[in-house]
């Protein structure tokens, strides 16, 4: 038999005959009359019982969270907001600690689900193509050094209006820029006052000119 501590209130572990202090709960997991297994022991009872129950967990588990879906939600959206810097910081730590094993992972993952996650990604184009619009004309202005400002939240705005637009309408329409990114004697900036929201023809036919003859759907103001 091992002891550990000097207190006088000792229990052994029924399992691994461990002699524990009670009172210090890091060192005793579960207590039931006069049986007591410890931490390290209860923790393989508990991943034994995971691996040989696995679909009745998942089973139990599904119908715990359809029938509580709203309370889950909420509590997780508060638990967040509450401990997010917690968060924040305890992934980067996980990141750094294990970034050989995690990169591994993912590389592995992906060279295993190449068809699956080209699906993934063509169908989240399709279900969000206002953001890639967005994020592709945010890139070229990146590249052409027209981005000021961090204005991503508002310009994703105009995107989706645009979308929305195309599809109550069934139209073609284009966020173009009032001033040109690159017009021939003045060159505009990718922020939300120098967007507008005019049909495809119309900006196909306006090319880098700066004119306000076209029919303006919808701006930033």
């Amino acid at each position: 038999m091992v002891q550990i501590g000097l207190s006088s209130d000792m229990k052994t572990c029924n399992i691994c005959k461990v002699t524990l202090v009670v009172n210090e709960n890091w060192n005793l997991s579960f207590q039931r009359k006069n049986y007591y297994i410890c931490k390290e022991c209860r923790k393989k009872y508990s991943k034994n019982y995971r691996d040989n129950n696995k679909n009745k967990l998942k089973e139990k588990y599904t119908i715990y969270y359809k029938e509580n879906t709203d309370n889950i939600l909420e509590y997780q959206k508060n638990y967040y907001e509450k401990n997010k810097e917690l968060k924040k910081q305890y992934s980067i730590d996980y990141y750094k600690k294990y970034k050989n094993s995690i990169k591994n992972k993912n590389k592995t993952y992906r060279e295993m689900n190449k068809e699956r996650i080209i699906k993934q990604k063509n169908k989240w184009r399709l279900n969000n193509l206002c953001i890639k619009r967005s994020s592709n004309a945010r890139y070229r202005a990146y590249k052409g050094k027209a981005s000021i400002g961090n204005y991503k939240k508002e310009i994703n705005n105009i995107y989706k209006k645009c979308r929305e637009l195309e599809k109550m309408t069934n139209i073609k329409y284009h966020v173009d820029h009032i001033i040109p990114l690159n017009g021939k004697t003045v060159c505009g900036l990718h922020v939300p006052w120098n967007l507008q929201i005019i049909k495809a023809e119309d900006n196909l036919k306006k090319g880098n000119k700066i004119t306000k003859n076209y029919n303006i759907v919808v701006t930033s103001e």
